[in-house]
């Protein structure tokens, strides 16, 4: 499922939203007859049930101004909540007491394994992009994330800065180049850790 909405303050100022739900349910069987390499006394049988919930939701604030005939700004600032669930149960037979009768009821050593996990990260950010006489642009954007892996207090900042310049639309040029851009971009990354890792 995807929702997502749009509402404009004013000409140059809008407010959207999105809301996205994707939920995964696999239910598996795995039958191994009796002869199968690596397989127990009269076979093997197992039932998996996997349930993936994944949920996303934003809120973000954008604008667009031109201060002159030569500088435009862009920006836009926000809010994240991303939301992970993952379980799964195994049933396992470890081998079957009547040949290749593949229902946990004829387990000769069931064992039941349960997996389960859930993520959630919290983020703010923001981006303003600034262009002169479609040329010049500066990129400058920061983003933190609160990862539920981590213990609170703790959290992640990722600032990136970028200056690019169409070097072609600024100066005269030899003929033999058409287009000539240079740009440096500079970034930092960071990310959580699996689930249950501090633990």
């Amino acid at each position: 499922g995807f929702v997502q909405a749009r509402y404009n303050i004013t000409q140059w100022l809008n407010l959207s939203g999105k809301v996205n739900l994707d939920k995964t349910i696999d239910q598996l069987e795995s039958f191994a007859y009796q002869g199968t390499p690596f397989t127990p006394l009269g076979g093997d049988f197992t039932e998996t049930g996997i349930t993936v919930t994944q949920r996303w939701f934003d809120a973000i604030l954008s604008g667009s101004n031109r201060i002159n005939n030569s500088l435009k700004v862009d920006y836009r600032a926000g809010a994240i909540l991303q939301d992970n669930k993952h379980d799964a149960l195994y049933d396992r037979a470890g081998g079957l007491n009547l040949t290749n009768q593949f229902s946990l009821n004829y387990a000769t050593y069931p064992s039941i394994t349960q997996d389960a996990s859930h993520i959630q990260t919290q983020s703010l950010f923001a981006q303003v992009n600034l262009a002169f006489k479609e040329a010049l642009f500066l990129d400058a954007s920061v983003r933190t994330d609160w990862i539920s892996t981590l213990p609170p207090p703790y959290s992640t900042t990722y600032p990136s800065v970028g200056l690019s310049a169409i070097i072609s639309d600024l100066a005269r040029l030899p003929r033999i180049i058409e287009f000539l851009k240079l740009s440096a971009n500079y970034a930092e990354v960071g990310n959580g850790v699996p689930f249950a890792t501090t633990n």
